[in-house]
């Protein structure tokens, strides 16, 4: 199957958005909590990971496969219950 190069742009987005999300968490997880380094750095991991679920989303409903969409729309989920802590 070949894909159309809006489908493989998605995934280049999705992949370079999954690393920096890989990459910088840490760096919110060794923080204070509630420090201004610890909301800095989440945010920028908050708005990666979002980026992968959207990306994520578009790509499952393309091929289609529900169970990837599920697991990005779970993961979403939690990922936003995680700005309240």
């Amino acid at each position: 199957m070949h894909d159309p190069l809006w489908m493989k742009a998605f995934l280049a987005v999705h992949v370079a958005a999954g690393t920096s999300a890989f990459v910088l968490a840490p760096l919110a997880l060794i923080t204070a909590k509630g420090g201004k380094a610890h909301r800095r750095w989440g945010k920028i991991y908050f708005w990666a990971m979002a980026v992968v679920a959207v990306t994520a989303m578009v790509m499952a409903i393309y091929r289609p496969i529900l169970f990837l969409a599920l697991v990005a729309i779970f993961s979403f989920i939690r990922l936003s219950s995680a700005i309240a802590c």
